[in-house]
């Protein structure tokens, strides 16, 4: 009953702040989803990172998700602290996408917080949005807007032309200051959204009004119009599930 009102007076904050594009920090106990939003790094310091989040269907913890580009490859464990308590947690990197840059990673022990955010469905045009991360690594902020469209995202990445193979990559010819090279991009299909993110925000979940995940932040726009590029939730759940598929196969 206490969260179905809280989460009113959210929706009812989140569309004054869509509409004005504010970016706010909040004491964290009044968000209900602020305690599954932590700081993510490779180090306890945590000097450079991101954003990420506990995941749950049903009540049930998934596990915790960010970006892929934030678990950075060839790394096996990270650090998060919650947003909520400042509890430092150690996790294991569990499974990784680099075609739709989510990560999955487990808990070495026990969470404080049982639960996460719940999957949600797809946004719509017109759908209001919020954010919860961390930018700049500093406290816990909430942004909102409304979702714009969905288009095409090329990522460049560091791979030359022999290792660009896979049916999600484009091989470009791009221009520099010493002439034509050849560069390997990933190609993403992404929605917009007016919410304004700022370095820090990867990994961040994106949310209805109703708390439930509609998306994950993975990049940023620069100039005007929609600023912040959000993967689909439905990408999100494939993803969930050929891992939960990969674990149900291991123990046959």
């Amino acid at each position: 009953m206490v969260l179905n009102v809280l989460r009113g007076i959210a929706a009812t904050l989140v569309s004054i702040a869509a509409v004005l594009h504010i970016t706010y920090y909040v004491p964290e106990h009044r968000l209900p989803e602020s305690r599954f939003v932590y700081k993510m790094s490779h180090n306890r310091a945590f000097r450079g990172g991101g954003t990420g989040f506990q995941i749950a269907y049903q009540g049930s913890l998934i596990g915790f998700v960010t970006n892929d580009h934030i678990c950075d490859a060839g790394k096996k464990f990270m650090w998060a602290k919650n947003s909520f308590d400042g509890h430092i947690i150690t996790l294991r990197i569990v499974r990784q996408t680099e075609r739709d840059d989510l990560c999955l990673l487990s808990p070495m022990k026990a969470v404080r917080w049982i639960g996460g955010i719940e999957l949600g469905s797809s946004p719509v045009l017109g759908d209001i949005v919020y954010i919860l991360g961390h930018p700049e690594l500093g406290g816990l902020a909430r942004t909102s807007g409304k979702v714009q469209n969905m288009s095409r995202v090329d990522i460049g990445l560091n791979k030359g032309s022999e290792d660009c193979v896979k049916d999600w990559y484009e091989l470009k010819t791009i221009q520099t200051m010493y002439g034509p090279i050849e560069r390997c991009y990933v190609i993403r299909w992404a929605w917009h959204a007016t919410a304004l993110v700022r370095p820090g925000s990867s990994g961040s979940p994106v949310m209805g009004v109703d708390g439930k995940l509609v998306g994950v932040v993975f990049a940023l726009k620069r100039g005007g119009g929609a600023n912040v590029y959000f993967i689909d939730v439905n990408k999100v759940k494939v993803f969930l599930a050929e891992e939960l598929l990969k674990q149900v196969e291991s123990y046959r």
